[in-house]
């Protein structure tokens, strides 16, 4: 149920969810509102959302089984990649680097590279 009100969620409350994620306890339930949350970040002000979700994962708030699975994120991404390339919002290419950073693909380019 609360799956499908992610979005209303986070946009009224950031906190509250975030919360709820770190503290539920159940992996499938948390997973499940997970990715429906990254779903829904397109019909969302990225640039206001996506940075408390990289806060809260940058303070270990939230479990390490969050994470994208296949597709959920991609939209978001490549729109904050175009605003990035075109110069079109000043906050898109540190969000983007943030983004990478913490998603760990920066490390795993790094490792390849050495």
């Amino acid at each position: 149920m609360i799956a499908e009100h992610a979005s209303e969620i986070w946009s009224i409350s950031p906190t509250l969810l975030t919360t709820y994620l770190s503290r539920r306890g159940d992996r499938a339930v948390t997973l499940r509102l997970w990715r429906s949350l990254l779903e829904s970040l397109p019909a969302q002000p990225v640039y206001t959302v996506l940075p408390h979700l990289l806060d809260a994962t940058e303070r270990g708030s939230l479990p390490e089984h969050l994470k994208p699975a296949e597709q959920e994120f991609d939209k978001s991404i490549s729109a904050i990649f175009a605003d990035a390339m075109s110069s079109a919002n000043m906050d898109a290419l540190p969000l983007l680097l943030r983004t990478i950073r913490r998603s760990g693909a920066l490390r795993f380019e790094l490792i390849l590279i050495v």
